[in-house]
């Protein structure tokens, strides 16, 4: 039984094994947030945090996204008050986005949201630990 495991990578990253398949991992990409007021959330990440405010993908949903640090991101999400299930996450860059496909689909990891493509053109896909928290394993070709 291989497990689960994170183990570290010489250039920086770490790999994420599921079962026995590796994946190597460049890092967090994001962290997304509910808020109840997206532009009184903007005030307070920009002019209090100093955040720089970045372009944000057209999704269904208000929201802001901001850089944090070279290689992170924090994105806000409108919310009423109610939080939808599986809205709270965090997000991990992955190196190779058909490796990563090919390590959750060999192990019993099951898609919760399956390979899919973003608004902003990058491919994504969700999965949940054993515990249930969501992760978002996202691929941008660009920063490649």
């Amino acid at each position: 039984d291989c497990g689960l495991a994170g183990l570290p990578h010489m250039r920086g990253g770490f790999y994420f094994r599921i079962g026995c398949s590796v994946m190597q991992i460049n890092g967090y990409h994001h962290v997304n947030i509910l808020v109840t007021d997206v532009e009184r959330s903007v005030q307070f990440y920009r002019d209090v945090l100093g955040l720089e405010r970045i372009d944000r993908s057209d999704f269904s949903f208000d929201g802001a996204w901001f850089r944090v640090g070279a290689n992170a991101e924090l994105h806000l999400a409108q919310t009423s008050g109610v939080v939808p299930a599986g809205s709270h996450h965090f997000a991990i860059e992955v190196d190779d986005w058909d490796e990563a496909v090919d390590t959750i689909e060999s192990s019993s990891t099951v898609f919760d949201v399956p390979p899919s493509t973003r608004p902003d053109g990058s491919p994504v896909a969700f999965i949940r630990d054993p515990d249930g928290n969501r992760i978002e394993l996202v691929y941008h070709d660009s920063w490649h």
